[in-house]
């Protein structure tokens, strides 16, 4: 061990000592002071506990008393003042570690440990950025692979921490102190290890937060900001995440209707610190909002506004509203009614999700439906059509309610171009005024229930994979007109109706049947319709004197009359689909008459002997020839168009229409 103290300075340099410490005493040159001095001693260590030798340990403040540690890691220092005083302790390959001792006159301190870390790494540039009242971010490098911590609080035992995620290992390195103290001294100091290796530790460091009213540094910007409904009608509830500020002072809820801007704060209020909800009860049904909410501090500053969201409005809906295209999608979480004094207009493109659960709880609780007794005007172009589907990324049919017209009075209202998708009953019509028309339905349990209507007329509709197509009950004269069913289990139902009209239409693949009915009278026309499907029914007539022309089957089991004899004449009827290519049966008749009753002129070819008739006879100049399709000479499987006419020029049987089946 060797100790190091500076003796046998020139007499006047002595004096010129002893005057200036006099003088820094203030003292008088006739005074007689001792000088306040004392020494120090103590033991070095490394982080295992093993002493370390030849450390030089020096006063910080004159580093010309120093003294160096022997084999048993004890050092000595001669000379220090009187006072808390701060020493550094230095090796080659340690970190140099600054320590604090206090030191009397006259005596020997002794301190029992003093510990050097190993020197792996080094940490550069360590600085504080982004002071504010409440928080300060702390940046620094290494020059190796690290992860840290940083110990900080008001004094140099520091006591709070704050850590990188673990095994996350870098050289340049940042983190944030957080819920401060405004106006105050921090101190702190960085403790990181390479992976695998001891911990080291930097040198300390301090920062001042700074006043609230001085403070410039924004807010976070909200998270978690999410909208939703409660069974209370024309009620919205926005809640978020909480910011971690300590010098927060509230948030602002801002809306706007539409999503490109004119976003205003509602109300003017703020919404204090921990009351991270906002209830919005000035909204209209039917009208989609959009929300933001933004922080507040003390000194007023304010953060940029969060990711915006947005609530459709379910409810009844009194007055006239617009869906526009650049508000789509629209998500409707509840069930909307159209009152009588309500208007709702759909722009060509809009989208409207439908969710699966009602979240106002009325109606049917457990699905959405919409409801017209006022008007509903959706009407778009081919190149924009309107969508109403489920909202569930796996949707089924039986997601949601379905459309229903219900004694509405305005001729206004109408469905062009629309898709309805996965709901129970895809349109409901019961004693309604509107058109509807070049509309699609796909994968309901039922794509349309119509009854009590007045002339009601479907035109130009699709309806695909439903479990029954169209369900037609207690109407007066309804008219269907240039309609596809496709993969329906049952294609249409019609019965109790007051005169029917079904022409051009086109029933394809059905399961059960493609047309059953059963009507209570007035003029029953089924004219130029084609069925097509390698299992069930074409067409079922369970009672009345339907007019059945003009049509083309091709199905296994063509046309079943369960009573009563009417007209069926110039159809053609094949069994090109049948499974084997032979038919079932073609015309049935299940009265049990005494006498035949006789049907045709038909074209009846590909049924068994004794199976194109059944229970009834062929009248004079029936055919039993296929035609030549258009389907025989083209890809087009479903284009039962005549290629050359037939029987003959003049009155050509079977379908006649000017564009294939769609």
């Amino acid at each position: 061990m060797t100790s190091r103290r500076r003796t046998g300075w020139p007499t006047w340099s002595t004096a010129l000592l002893v005057l200036a410490g006099m003088l820094l005493l203030g003292c008088h040159l006739d005074n007689n002071v001792t000088p306040r001095e004392g020494a120090l001693e103590g033991k070095v260590f490394d982080v295992s506990g093993q002493p370390l030798q030849y450390v030089l340990v020096s006063w910080s403040l004159d580093r010309t008393r120093w003294g160096r540690s022997d084999a048993t890691g004890k050092f000595a220092l001669e000379g220090i003042a009187f006072g808390e005083q701060t020493f550094v302790a230095e090796k080659a390959g340690y970190r140099a570690t600054t320590f604090r001792a206090a030191i009397y006159s006259g005596a020997t301190s002794v301190l029992q440990k003093v510990v050097l870390e190993t020197a792996s790494f080094d940490f550069r540039d360590i600085k504080v950025e982004k002071v504010s009242a409440t928080s300060a971010l702390v940046t620094w490098k290494t020059t190796d692979y690290t992860n840290g911590i940083i110990e900080f609080g008001e004094n140099e035992s520091f006591g709070r921490t704050v850590r990188e995620p673990d095994q996350q290992y870098a050289t340049v390195h940042s983190l944030e102190i957080t819920d401060l103290k405004p106006n105050t001294k921090y101190f702190f100091r960085i403790v990181a290890a390479r992976q695998n290796r001891p911990a080291e530790t930097s040198s300390g460091h301090s920062f001042v937060t700074v006043a609230p009213y001085d403070d410039r540094e924004l807010p976070a910007t909200p998270r978690g900001v999410t909208a939703a409904l409660t069974e209370q009608p024309n009620t919205v509830t926005i809640f978020w995440n909480p910011n971690s500020e300590r010098d927060l002072k509230g948030y602002r809820v801002y809306r706007s209707e539409s999503m490109v801007g004119g976003f205003t704060a509602i109300e003017g209020i703020l919404i204090a610190k921990g009351q991270e909800r906002f209830l919005d009860a000035g909204v209209v049904t039917g009208k989609k909002y959009y929300y933001r909410v933004s922080a507040v501090d003390l000194a007023g500053n304010e953060s940029g506004p969060s990711e915006a969201v947005s609530m459709l409005i379910p409810g009844t809906l009194t007055q006239e509203v617009t869906w526009i295209r650049a508000n789509s999608p629209y998500l409707l979480s509840g069930d909307l009614t159209i009152d009588r004094t309500g208007i709702l207009r759909i722009d060509p493109g809009v989208e409207v999700l439908v969710a699966d659960s009602d979240a106002l709880r009325a109606g049917n609780p457990a699905k959405v439906e919409v409801t017209v007794r006022g008007t509903l005007v959706a009407s778009a172009g081919q190149d924009f059509p309107i969508v109403f589907s489920s909202a569930r990324p796996t949707p089924a049919a039986g997601d949601w309610g379905g459309i229903s017209f219900l004694a509405n009075p305005s001729p206004e209202s109408a469905l062009v171009n629309v898709t309805l998708a996965y709901a129970d009953t895809g349109l409901t019509l019961t004693n309604a005024t509107g058109t509807f028309a070049d509309t699609r339905i796909h994968h309901c349990r039922t794509g349309i229930f119509a009854t009590q209507n007045q002339g009601p007329r479907l035109a130009s509709l699709t309806l695909e994979i439903c479990q029954n197509g169209i369900v037609w009950s207690g109407n007066t004269n309804p008219e269907m007109v240039d309609c596809t069913l496709f993969h329906c289990l049952n294609g249409v139902n019609s019965f109790n109706n007051d005169g029917l009209s079904f022409t051009g239409n086109n029933l394809l693949e059905y399961t059960g049947y493609g047309l059953i009915t059963n009507e209570t009278g007035g003029s029953l026309i089924i004219r130029n319709n084609l069925f097509v499907s390698s299992l069930g029914v074409g067409l079922q007539i369970l009672s009345r004197s339907p007019t059945v022309e003009y049509n083309t089957f091709d199905s296994p089991y063509a046309i079943r009359i369960d009573q009563g004899t009417m007209p069926i004449r110039k159809n053609i009827l094949v069994a090109d689909r049948s499974p084997g290519g032979a038919g079932m049966k073609g015309i049935e008749h299940l009265g049990g008459a005494p006498s035949l009753p006789v049907f045709g002129p038909n074209a009846v070819t590909g049924f068994p002997s004794g199976k194109d008739y059944v229970g009834c006879a062929s009248s004079p100049g029936s055919l039993a020839t296929r035609p030549l399709f258009m389907k025989d000479e083209s890809e087009d499987s479903y284009d039962y168009r005549l290629k050359t006419a037939f029987p003959d020029g003049g009155d050509p049987w079977g379908i006649n229409r000017e564009r294939a089946p769609r």
